[in-house]
Order: C-alpha cells, then structure tokens, then sequence
C-alpha cells in the first residue's frame, strides 16, 4: 500500500510541476529558457487555443492523482475528459477552413492547431460543414455520457415529469381561484335577493340537469328552520375538487430493475441450496410482490427465515414474507420499491369499484398490492380497530373513514360521535351537520356518553322488537312503507381517538361498556372504531380484541406489538407512512395495502364547505344532559320510569292540539331528539293518556289534558 501511495504521489508532482512550469512559460515566455520557448511553441502549434486550457486540465489530473479521489470508473472519465477536449478543437477550427491557408493559420497556432486542423478536414471531407458539427454534438453528448454515467432518458423523463407536475399544479391553481370566485359572487347574488328568487322559481327548472346544482345550492342557503329538517334538507355532497388530484407518477421499478431483482433472489435462493423460482410478479404502489414457486421436497420454512439474508441482498431494510399467498401454491415476498407512489383519497373515491359498491356504510381505506382499491362495509366489519406507531398513518385512516362516509351519506341517515382526548386529530369536525353532539375531549364525559348509547342501543331493540323487525335496515324499510308519520333512524359511528387515555383514566368501566357495545350494537346500526398508538395488552385487552375482529396494523417496532394487534407477525416489516396490514372479519391472513392520504388543508376545506353550504348541526339534547349528569352510571328503568321530565305537560298539550299521537310531531314541535320523543310517547301510554301502538293505524288519544289533569290532581 505505501509502494502505491509514493508511486501515485510521484506521478502526481511531476503532472503538477509540468502543468505549473507550462502556465509560467506562457505567462513568462522570455524569461522561462528554452524549454519555456519550445513547450509554448509545440502546444499552440498542435492544439491552438487549446494550449491555454491543457494545463489547467493536467493540474487538475495531478490533484485527483494525488489526494487519492476514489471515482467510479476513472478511466472512463479521463477518456472522456480527453475526448471532449479533441472535440472542442475540432469544433472551433471548422469556421477556419472555409478560409484560404488554413493549413498556414493552423500552424501558427489559430483555431485547434494543426491536431483540430486534420480532424476538422476530414469531417468536413467526409460529411460537410452541417454534417460535420453534428457528428461533433453527437460525440460530444457520448463523452459527456462517459464523464457523468447519466442516463439522458432519466433526465429527460424527469425533466418531462417535472414539467408535467409543474403545469398540473399551476392548473389547480387557476381552478381553485375560479371555483372561489364563483361561489362568492354566487352566494352573494343568492342572499342579496333571497326573496325575490323563492317567488320567481319555478317547478320547470327544477327539471333542467343544467340548474340542478345551482337550485340545490339555493334551496340550502334559504332554507326556513321552523319546519321539520327531514323535510327540507337536501345534503349537498361536497364536490371532488376539494380533494387533491393524484399526481401522475410513473412505476420507479422498472421491467429492467424487476428482472434484476429476480435474479437477486433467485441467486440468493441457490446460494443457500434452495431449489426455488419466481413464477410471478405483482407491482403495487409501495412494495412488489415476487411469487416463488418451491420446488418439490423444499420445505416453506427453509424460506421464511431467510427474510433477513434478503433483505441484505436488496440492501433494504426489512421484507416481509407471505408463505403461503392465500388461494395460490407460491410464496410471497413483498420488497420495497425504491420510490413508493403515493395513493391519494381522490382516486379512491372515483374509482369503479367505490361509485358502483352496493355497501350502505361504505369505506375507502387504500390499494392493495395488485393496485385494486380498498374498500369495506363497515355494517359487516361491524367495529374496526386500528393500531400502530406514532406517525405511521393511524390519524390519515381515520380521517379517510369519516370522509369516505361523509361523502356517501348525509346527515339524516348517519351521525357521528367523536372522542378525541388528545384535543388535537378530530377537533377540526367540530360543527358539521354529521355531528350528534360537539368533539368530546374528556374522558370522563366520554364514558357518560358511551353509557347513553348503550341506553340508545335498548331503546333501539325495544322499538324492532315491537314493530317485528331484526335490525336497523329492517325498521327504516318499514318505516318507509308506512303512510305515517315515522322517522327512520340513522347510524350512529363512534370515533375514539385515542383508547389509551380513555382505558387508563377509566380502566374497568371502560373496557365494560366498549366490550358491552360490541357485542350488541350490530343489529341496532351502532359502530366503533378505535384508534391507539400504544398496541400493548394493558390498552388492547383480550375482552377488546376479541368484540373487535376486523383490525388494521400500521407499522409498529416489535413482533409482540404486531400479534398484539393481529394476533400474527407482520405489522413490524411495515414501512410506515401508511403502509398498513388490514384484517377484515372473515379473511384467514391480513391484506397488505397502502392507506390513502389526506391533507389537513383538504379537510378543512371539505369541512368549511359543509358549514357553508350544509344544514347547521342539531345535537342531540338527551346526550349533551347524559354527558353534563354526575353519575357515570346508567340509570336503571324504574329510576327512568320515576323521572318526570319536564316537557311532559308540554307534551300532551300538542298531542291534543294536533289530534295525532305521534313521535315525529313531539320532535317537530318541542324541537328535541327522536329517543326523548319517544320516551314521552311511552310515558304517556303508561299513564293512560294515548293508546298503545296499533301498526299502520295512528296511537288513540284517550285522556285530553284537561281530564289528565283533574286525575293527577285527585291522586
């Protein structure tokens, strides 16, 4: 090693001490000798005004040599370097040779000296002056290639890339300024003559595709509260635009790279006497699957732990191995792309298999490794766990979730209870019409709701079992056929994010109620998703997990966080950002899937939209007293019975003016929730004042006020 240090140091002071003594001799050609004189005169004769440029190129040769720069392929370079230097001779000794004696020119040393004079001749010869020049580009751009080892085509595509997403979100720009502008003026012009337009329109318009948007529009913005919403309110589905549009990137893994990973495993396969080919490939958006077919006698586990010794011959950091894939006779091992393709809400909600999905609370969570989108009724999950490490993509899911639903469902058919006691993920949906009651952020407020909604779920049970139906989509069906009266009921999905602080601050009654939800809340369209950052067994209890079976792992540190979560291995070779392993109720083995990804700006704005241009929030009286009331506990039903609520008089009154007994005229005209109205109905059937539920026929009314009265004043 030291006898090749001093000969590259030798040679590189004798390069530098050339190249110095050279740039001297031209600086001082009087007073550097002879040998000053002929190294001046030889160069400018054979390379002309390449003579003030050569030494420069040798002092830089002498400092590589000699403070040992390790290049890729030096040699390479150095021809390169040199070609390109013989080309630029060349090229500006061609404009000389349309000129008489140029040979005599070149030889004193103008353009490239006698070396551009001879190449310069030959090409013009041969080619011509155009010709000539470009043979000389094409050169040129072959040496360039030698020096950089870049590829054009890598450079150009992502020039073109560039350019593409550059005047994309330029587009973008110019859309969501003009959508603004629009619905200012047109809001103003709407509230400015609000009156005038309810006389001027007509039943005719309403029949125009053309206006259609626009009248619905209108008809929120003057919409009269005094009447029942059911009525009135027409849910205005926020537009797609507010959502990011997918940019169009271009799979990094190339046929070349794949074809070479083949060889990569199939090598590595063969280097540990395993008998093993690669029979297929599926590109997914954040790893590539490569399906190995085990040659007869090989044992699967002989595969699975060489996961490790894969990964280093990719040089990645970890890959995760499926063994066997479900439905096939292959192995799976999924390696990550070098570059992951992000997967947007936008798209999922356009897709085919979303638009034309017959699931009534339908989700759109991602895609899959085969590039399909990932969608789940949550009716049939019917609860949904998720879990992983901070910042893996738990707090996007959920956001995915709720905006997935709030573009399917309006607010009449589904409603929304949050518990964030972080303060900080679901704050930013506080006041959408979707909402039952505003963002819970205490804990203890938490359990008194989650209470009322076990009271909400009985209730629930008691009406199917009186008009003979099993589950919520039969009672709102029969609620439909009827000609009376009679409200449907809507979903109610219950967000938790995060579980952790909800099971330490409250442990036992906790894990109690969630556990008692879930287990009975299915048939009566009552749902929860729980989100938590720590997947430990002191927050994901047995009880939980097993009333929670449909659950999404995101990347987490540790094997025992993952069987925690899924109950298998897996979720700690996840990559993070919404990288994500999704176990439905029913599926043997977890789906690996890239979550969607959402934008705090894109909810906002889809949030401010809904405020706009949406019904104003109705929460639910019953569930903000439930939450205020000082005991955790749910009172029993002699105590309900007991309890006078103060509307009652109130009550009988309407149900006398109106000469109708029903729920719906209770929650119009007292203007509170259906679940109140219907305990008074009940109370008043207790008391003998209205008859007892008849079918299609409407409650008798028995007793008037007056007659009640007079009794309650005799007992």
């Amino acid at each position: 090693m030291k006898k090749k240090n001093t000969k590259n140091e030798t040679i590189s002071i004798f390069i530098i001490s050339f190249s110095l003594l050279y740039i001297l001799a031209f600086i001082f050609t009087d007073k550097m000798g002879i040998i000053g004189r002929i190294m001046v005169q030889t160069t400018t004769r054979n390379i002309g005004l390449g003579a003030y440029i050569f030494p420069f190129l040798l002092l830089f040769g002498g400092m590589v040599i000699l403070l040992d720069f390790k290049l890729p392929n030096p040699y390479h370079k150095f021809f390169g370097i040199g070609f390109l230097f013989i080309i630029f001779l060349v090229f500006i000794h061609l404009r000389l040779l349309s000129l008489d004696h140029s040979y005599l020119l070149a030889k004193n040393g103008a353009g490239g000296g006698l070396l551009g004079y001879y190449f310069a001749n030959s090409l013009y010869l041969y080619f011509g002056t155009r010709g000539a020049y470009l043979v000389l580009i094409s050169l040129s751009l072959i040496s360039t290639l030698f020096i950089t080892e870049v590829s054009y085509f890598y450079i150009f595509s992502n020039l073109i890339k560039s350019i593409k997403i550059i005047s994309h979100n330029f587009y973008n720009l110019l859309k969501n300024i003009g959508v603004k502008i629009y619905k200012s003026s047109k809001y103003k012009e709407v509230t400015d003559d609000q009156e005038y337009k309810i006389n001027k329109v007509s039943k005719k318009i309403f029949k125009e595709k053309k206006k259609e948007n626009e009248l619905k529009l209108k008809e929120e913005i003057i919409v009269n509260k005094d009447y029942p919403e059911s009525k009135i309110s027409k849910y205005q589905i926020p537009p797609l635009s507010l959502l990011s549009d997918p940019h169009s990137e271009e799979k990094i893994d190339t046929k070349l790279n794949i074809e070479k990973n083949i060889k990569i495993l199939e090598s590595t396969f063969s280097n540990f006497g395993i008998d093993a080919k690669v029979v297929g490939v599926i590109q997914g958006p954040t790893v590539t699957r490569y399906e190995i077919h085990p040659a007869p006698g090989v044992k699967i586990s002989k595969i699975t732990i060489l996961s490790n010794d894969i990964a280093l011959a990719f040089a990645v950091a970890s890959v995760r191995i499926e063994a066997p894939i479900p439905g096939k006779n292959a192995v799976g091992i999924e390696v990550p792309n070098q570059k992951r393709i992000n997967v947007y809400l936008k798209e999922i909600l356009q897709s085919n298999e979303f638009k034309n999905s017959k699931f009534k609370l339908l989700i759109g969570l991602g895609i899959d490794i085969g590039g399909k989108p990932i969608i789940a009724d949550l009716i049939e999950l019917p609860h949904l766990l998720i879990a992983g490490a901070t910042g893996s993509g738990k707090s996007v899911c959920i956001n995915n979730i709720i905006l997935s639903i709030i573009y399917n469902l309006s607010p009449e058919k589904v409603k929304f209870i949050m518990i964030d006691p972080k303060r900080v993920e679901l704050n930013i949906y506080n006041g959408i019409p979707h909402l039952l009651i505003p963002i819970i952020t205490d804990t203890n407020q938490a359990i008194k709701v989650l209470n009322w909604v076990i009271s909400e779920m009985e209730k629930r049970f008691k009406i199917f079992a009186e008009v003979g139906v099993r589950n919520l989509e039969g009672y709102n069906e029969y609620a439909r056929n009827l000609k009376n009266d009679i409200n449907a009921l809507p979903y109610i999905i219950i967000i938790i994010d995060e579980l952790a602080d909800l099971m330490l601050s409250s442990p036992v009654k906790a894990e109690e109620v969630l556990c008692r939800l879930a287990q009975m809340t299915r048939a009566t369209g009552i749902h929860l998703i729980i989100a938590t950052q720590r997947p430990s067994v002191d927050i994901i209890t047995g009880s939980i997990k097993i009333n929670f079976p449909s659950r999404i792992a995101f990347a987490v540190s540790t094997q025992v966080d993952s069987r925690t979560i899924l109950d298998v291995n897996g979720a700690e070779k996840l990559l993070g950002n919404g990288d994500m392993l999704f176990s439905p109720v029913g599926v043997s083995k977890p789906i690996r899937a890239q979550g969607a990804f959402v934008t705090e700006k894109e909810i906002k704005n889809i949030v401010s939209y809904l405020k706009e241009y949406g019904q104003s929030p109705e929460y639910e009286q019953e569930v903000l007293e439930f939450k205020n009331n000082k005991n955790l506990f749910i009172a029993t039903e002699e105590e309900e019975e007991e309890e006078e609520d103060e509307l009652f008089n109130e009550a009988i009154s309407i149900i006398n003016n109106n000469k109708q007994a029903s729920i719906s005229i209770l929650q119009r005209k007292l203007r509170i929730g259906y679940t109140r109205a219907a305990r008074l109905i009940d109370l008043m059937e207790e008391r003998g004042i209205v008859g007892p539920y008849d079918g299609r026929n409407p409650r008798k009314i028995l007793l008037s006020e007056d007659e009640y009265l007079n009794n309650f004043e005799k007992q």
